[in-house]
């Protein structure tokens, strides 16, 4: 016996050898048309009636079953992705249409009112009287802002996209507040103008000299890394999520699966009509009779198959015209703007543009209502039903057909010796029937798995921070270096997005914040979460001091702590040009920076304070206990405005930017000194070394010269999730660190709390920083980074409106005590919530 199976095995592996076993369709389609006829094989042999019944009345209706679950798998996904389309993507890039334009028009309204002056035919310019901001500005507005909402109702996006429109939503909160300023200010003209150029920074990618916005940039006039770089403006992200939206509508949520889907639909089509046209021809020829079930499963069939098939076509070339007309929608014309006061033609553009995103939704619903109409995918699920009742009535019908003729026979060649050998034929047969209906259930199986693999990927961690314009590339090779899966989106106006995105109730996972004051207000309200036991360990001092707040349970007031520092930097200190030999020392100054204008005005008021007085009335002030009207703050005001400019100079330092291009040291108008953190250095050359403010204003003394000020990003979980506290882990990890100061430039390198993550050059800047942080009596956390967030914002409008006002000292006092005025509110709301924001340096 074993002797035999060998000499069998040896024959097998011959004939395959040999190249006479080989998959050819030439004798592979015919054998599978005789043996669905029921006709002798090649061989000459003719298998009973009765097998032949018994193999159809299952192999037939589970080919039927496969067919129709294939065809209706790739139709329901062709209409899926068109009530995608429909339902979600299209209100959605409409939506994002009209608040592009919205705000356009928004923009040039507030420009019309509180623009630059308009000539007077007789000597020049002149400054008109103001009005107020008008109700067509906020009507604007408001459309905006409620375009914006539809389109976050309409769930068309993604993690990383519907981050992306809450960071949209609070900068158009930003850009309400650059205005409101101008309107606050109309009647000063510096003040008027700062705001309205803090407006269009926030809303526009490259406003025009009369800061209105003039449309996407000149190709020919942008430099590579300059159109690839993220946007970052409102209108820009806008911009960018109906390209996304519009390419969207194309491939769809699953992009592979409708062209495998119809794929395998086809194939099993093609075979399940092969077998059943043979079974038809079989009980014709060989059992002398027309059966009306299979010739019902045949009408069935093709009716199903007929409407599957138009539908899905009918569907998919809807969606690729449809995904033309969101294209078109999202190009925006590059026509220059109508001069400043002329509203007419302004106005005809933008009803223009409206009437045509009207028109657009209209035409998607015709389109997608004529391609498939209401109730054409109900009848396609009827009609699947039909088609699996018909395949089961078909089963059936043979089963009574093999009942009724179980002794038929047609000729057959003598089937040699033995009934042993009769048995194992019938054993043979009962495995390929049996094989044949485990090959069509996995066939179904890996079909639909695949199916469903090509869903939606599992969600990724959000992650909002500050870094944006390039400079968020090295901390993103620190995201990577976690290995977790991340969506990243950076903007300068965290607060008003992170509280636009609470207040929609989907907060990102981890954000990272400069501002102790906002963090402890989130830990206070429940919305940030406390450390878990083994990450305590990296809130470091004095950059993450614990809070006193009740858990999110409602449990016990505990002091604890809820965030971790990941980059911190050096302020106090003074940038110059090592090779200027002049003696001339004039002070840089640019305030502008969106939505948090007017910082690096706090920095001097701080710093000079800190210099002045020490670290004990330093951290006083800066958690409430000293009034902004002592004379110790009044002193370090006076002081910082004894060093500013006057006049045009200071008008200008109200609208240029504290970071423009290659830096202050070398823009125009020239100047010497600059005081800024150490973050500034990633524009200069290695060889601009800094040092402490005291270095060059002799007058404050060397009592508190050890004394530095500081700042830090700090990371925070908003949502209870195992991947967002394992990236926190990871991203304060020493692997992390050193990626994120690998992939940055020399003068781009972070610092950590302690350690530079790698050595620095010696004789760098990033040398002397970290010398003078390591060397540092006391570090003290920005003070106005400490205080409430409503103070702090107070903080910075004093200091453009301090600059910007044309005798200082008159009107220092008044802003003064409206800051101590909102301190003492801030105390009855009990929203200083630090004590110590001094402490020695890390060890390194």
């Amino acid at each position: 016996m074993l002797d035999r199976v060998r000499r069998a095995g040896a024959r097998a592996r011959h004939r395959v050898r040999a190249g006479a076993v080989r998959l050819d369709p030439r004798r592979s389609l015919p054998a599978l048309w005789r043996w669905s006829c029921g006709e002798p094989s090649r061989t000459g042999q003719q298998p009973l009636t009765s097998e032949l019944l018994r193999r159809r009345r299952l192999v037939l209706p589970a080919l039927a079953l496969l067919a129709f679950a294939l065809l209706a798998a790739a139709y329901f996904d062709v209409h899926g992705r068109t009530d995608h389309v429909r339902g979600r993507l299209a209100p959605a890039v409409t939506d994002l249409a009209t608040a592009r334009v919205q705000l356009e028009r928004a923009q040039k309204e507030a420009v019309r009112r509180f623009g630059e002056p308009r000539p007077d035919g007789k000597a020049g310019t002149h400054d008109p009287p103001q009005v107020d901001i008008g109700e067509r500005y906020e009507r604007f507005l408001s459309d905006s802002v409620q375009a914006l909402n539809g389109a976050t109702r309409s769930t068309a996006f993604d993690a990383a996209q519907a981050q992306e429109l809450g960071v949209v939503n609070g900068l158009v909160g930003s850009y309400r507040s650059a205005v409101s300023m101008a309107s606050e200010n109309r009647e000063d003209r510096a003040l008027r103008k700062a705001g309205l150029s803090y407006g269009a920074d926030i809303l526009c990618e490259r406003p025009d000299a009369a800061l209105r916005c003039t449309g996407p940039a000149d190709p020919d006039n942008t430099s590579a890394e300059e159109t690839e770089r993220p946007p970052t403006s409102v209108l820009g992200r806008i911009a960018a999520l109906e390209r996304e939206l519009s390419q969207e509508a194309e491939r769809g949520p699953r992009a592979p699966a409708p062209v495998l889907l119809a794929v395998l639909a086809l194939l099993a089509t093609a075979l399940f009509g092969t077998v059943l046209a043979g079974t038809l021809r079989f009980c014709r020829r060989r059992l002398r009779l027309i059966s009306t079930p299979l010739w019902a499963l045949a009408m069935v069939a093709a009716a199903v198959c007929g409407l599957l098939a138009a539908g899905a076509v009918e569907e998919h070339l809807a969606q690729r015209a449809v995904r033309a007309d969101l294209t078109a929608l999202t190009e925006r014309p590059t026509t220059a703007p109508p001069p400043t006061g002329r509203t007419d033609q302004a106005d005809q553009d933008a009803e223009a543009a409206l009437a045509r995103i009207e028109r657009t939704a209209a035409e998607v619903t015709a389109r997608f209502d004529e391609a498939g109409p209401v109730g054409w995918a109900q009848t396609a699920r009827i009609a699947v039903g039909f088609g699996v009742a018909a395949a089961l009535a078909a089963g059936l019908a043979l089963y009574g057909y093999g009942r009724e003729y179980p002794s038929a026979r047609a000729a057959v060649l003598p089937s040699g010796p033995g009934g042993r050998r009769a048995g194992a034929r019938r054993r043979g047969r009962r495995a390929l029937v049996v094989r044949t209906l485990l090959g069509a259930a996995l066939f179904t199986v890996a079909a639909l798995s695949v199916y469903a693999c090509t869903g939606d990927e599992p969600r990724k961690v959000t992650v909002l921070g500050p870094w944006t314009d390039g400079e968020e590339d090295p901390f993103l090779a620190a995201l990577d270096a976690t290995g977790i899966d991340y969506a990243y989106t950076g903007t300068r106006s965290l607060r008003d997005t992170l509280l636009a995105q609470l207040q929609a109730g989907s907060p990102p996972d981890v954000a990272i914040l400069n501002s102790l004051g906002e963090l402890s207000e989130y830990a206070r309200d429940g919305s940030v979460l406390p450390l878990p036991e083994g990450l305590d360990d990296a809130a470091v001092g004095p950059w993450a001091p614990e809070v006193t707040a009740a858990d999110g349970d409602g449990g016990p007031v505990a002091s604890r702590a809820y965030w971790v520092p990941v980059r911190v930097d050096l302020k106090s200190i003074v940038w110059r040009d090592p090779d200027d030999d002049s003696e001339r020392r004039r002070w840089c100054l640019g305030l502008s920076s969106g939505a948090t204008s007017g910082w690096p005005g706090t920095d001097w008021v701080e710093d000079l304070l800190l210099r002045r007085e020490g670290p004990a009335v330093y951290e006083a002030w800066a958690t409430g206990d000293l009034a902004w009207t002592s004379p110790e703050v009044r002193g370090a005001w006076q002081e910082w405005g004894e060093l500013l400019p006057g006049g045009a100079a200071a008008d200008a330092a109200l609208v240029r930017s504290f970071e423009p291009r290659g830096g202050l040291l070398d823009a125009r108008p020239q100047c010497e000194l600059e005081h800024q953190g150490s973050f500034i250095r990633r524009h200069y050359d290695p060889s601009y070394v800094p040092a402490p403010t005291t270095d060059f204003l002799p007058r404050l003394g060397k009592e508190h010269a050890d004394s530095f000020e500081v700042s830090g990003d700090m990371a925070a979980v908003f949502e209870d999730r195992p991947e967002a506290w394992e990236l926190l882990r990871r991203l304060t990890s020493a692997e992390a660190r050193t990626e994120w100061a690998a992939a940055a430039s020399t003068g781009a390198r972070p610092f950590f709390p302690g350690a530079v993550g790698l050595a620095p050059e010696p004789g760098s800047a990033t040398q002397k920083v970290q010398q003078l942080i390591n060397g540092a009596g006391q570090i003290c956390f920005d003070a106005s980074d400490a205080m409430p967030p409503t103070l702090r914002n107070a903080f910075q409008r004093a200091a453009l409106a301090f600059v910007g006002a044309g005798n200082r000292g008159s009107a220092l006092g008044p802003l003064l005590e409206r800051l101590e005025r909102e301190r003492q509110l801030q105390e009855e709301d009990k929203a200083f919530r630090f004590d110590d924001l001094c402490e020695a340096p890390p060890v390194p």
